[in-house]
């Protein structure tokens, strides 16, 4: 039985016949839903289980983006987990019984945080190379002029900058044509910091830091004219509000803020989680080297981000309440269509909520 594998048709075959089990009957009239499929199997590992749990996880996000697309109601999924329960029992059912050699329960606890830094020092050096950096750029450019343009023209002309979490300097590189005086680029991954310098080693308005952006920053008071944190703060486990109150302090007396957090409830959210917590224990470098000849290194990035990266949820009008203890005016960003997740974009979606909750949360503040 040593390294055996079922194929699809004998899952299928197993499927009908457990299908008249009494005790399998009994089983389906569970609840099905993203936490009971995590507490069936979450603590099963072996070669087949991380690629069976790389595969539910990837068909999960294309047919909840399939859904997005057609503003089709979120509930359609649930009908889908309830299949995939039903399919996951029948594989745990034979593994049980010696089908898939290997298989051992798992109760080792991740520590999230450490994973999520980990994780995007790992990813980022990896998806963003060659051509796919510059179709990464071309997501970035139209977010970039939203913000730009709700501030007054010309404001950044000899300005200085901080992108908070750069990751590879996507949103600065798009800010360049703005002819900004200085811009600099921090983030916690000593990996992307240090790409980073070697592909804009010839750009003296570019410079490079490690950095935190859930601790107190290496910036003093009112250095920079504007500061961009785009989807990093909601990485940290330090309290939003926190972070906020400190990257205002860096930011001078009529400077901008722009930044970008998730919010909270929504099938999507939701389904972030479920992600997460069943990759637990499948390590990053695999499910890495399983997707990256599958899948493009752009919607890779997107796979480890949301099944790798820890986020805080944050209620809107908690959000807008910090941002108006520390900036003197805020105003909500509509976010690009098929990138963002906002209802002035899905203004049309009447499940907007049931799907992304809050959406994304994204400001453009004035200090």
């Amino acid at each position: 039985m040593k390294n055996f594998k079922i194929s699809t048709k004998q899952e299928f075959f197993a499927y009908r016949i457990l299908k008249g089990d009494k005790i399998y009957k009994k089983s389906v009239e569970k609840k099905y839903d993203f936490d009971y499929l995590l507490k069936i199997l979450k603590p099963f590992n072996s070669e087949f289980f991380k690629d069976y749990k790389i595969w539910l996880v990837l068909i999960i996000k294309w047919e909840f983006d399939y859904l997005c697309r057609k503003l089709l109601n979120p509930k359609i999924l649930d009908a889908s987990i309830k299949k995939y329960t039903s399919l996951t029992r029948v594989i745990i059912n034979l593994a049980s019984n010696n089908w898939l050699y290997e298989t051992k329960i798992l109760k080792k606890k991740v520590n999230e945080w450490t994973r999520t830094n980990k994780s995007f020092n790992f990813m980022w050096p990896r998806n963003t190379k060659g051509k796919y950096y510059n179709i990464s750029k071309k997501i970035i450019s139209p977010r970039v002029k939203q913000f730009v343009d709700m501030m007054p023209k010309n404001f950044l002309l000899g300005k200085k900058v901080l992108d908070s979490g750069c990751g590879p300097a996507r949103y600065m590189f798009e800010l360049m044509r703005y002819k900004p005086a200085l811009l600099v680029g921090m983030d916690q991954g000593k990996n992307i910091i240090s790409s980073n310098k070697k592909k804009f080693r010839k750009n003296k308005k570019m410079n490079f830091v490690v950095g935190d952006v859930g601790k107190k920053l290496k910036f003093k008071n009112e250095s920079f004219d504007l500061v961009v944190s785009s989807g990093v703060l909601h990485h940290s486990k330090n309290p939003i509000e926190k972070s906020i109150k400190e990257h205002a302090r860096v930011i001078k007396k009529g400077g901008y803020f722009f930044v970008f957090i998730v919010g909270t409830n929504g099938t999507q959210l939701k389904m972030w989680d479920f992600c997460r917590n069943l990759l637990e224990d499948v390590d990053i470098n695999y499910v890495f080297d399983y997707l990256s000849t599958k899948i493009s290194p752009l919607r890779l990035q997107g796979f480890l981000d949301h099944s790798y990266g820890e986020y805080q949820e944050t209620k809107r009008l908690d959000f807008e309440k910090m941002l108006k203890r520390y900036f003197r005016s805020f105003r909500r960003v509509k976010g690009v269509l098929g990138a963002d997740c906002t209802p002035e974009i899905y203004k049309k979606d009447k499940y907007f909520r049931k799907r992304f909750g809050d959406g994304d949360l994204r400001y453009i503040c004035k200090k």
